[in-house]
């Protein structure tokens, strides 16, 4: 199982470094977003491989308080979209959230416009 935690991981990090080799604005626009992703995808390669070495018979209070907790929590969401997937509430968000994504996609036929900063 590491085997494929590594390769994901690897493959997410040859799609990413690429962007700190790139000159320019897009560097400056950049170049903390893609430290910030590279170290949030190390840490994902540690977190399942250390997780796997975590003996699951010792089961104390922390972890049965962590469990009921997160049992809870699937179980309210399992129900909240019950809700909305059984009632016709849930189009017109979807429409509304449509709409204004829509309306902030900026229009590549008005010259002059870019959403760059010059």
């Amino acid at each position: 199982m590491t085997g494929a935690i590594v390769a994901a991981t690897s493959t997410n990090l040859a799609a990413v470094l690429p962007f700190l080799f790139i000159g320019g604005l897009i560097r400056l626009l950049f170049r903390e977003l893609i430290f910030t992703i590279s170290a949030a995808i190390l840490a994902s390669l540690l977190v399942p491989a250390l997780a796997g070495h975590v003996p699951v018979r010792q089961e104390g209070a922390a972890r049965r308080l962590m469990n009921r907790g997160l049992e809870a929590a699937q179980n309210g969401y399992g129900r909240l979209l019950e809700r909305l997937l059984s009632t016709r509430r849930l189009a017109p968000v979807i429409a509304a959230f449509g709409v204004g994504l829509a309306l902030t996609v900026p229009d590549p036929t008005r010259p002059g416009r870019s959403s760059c900063p010059s």
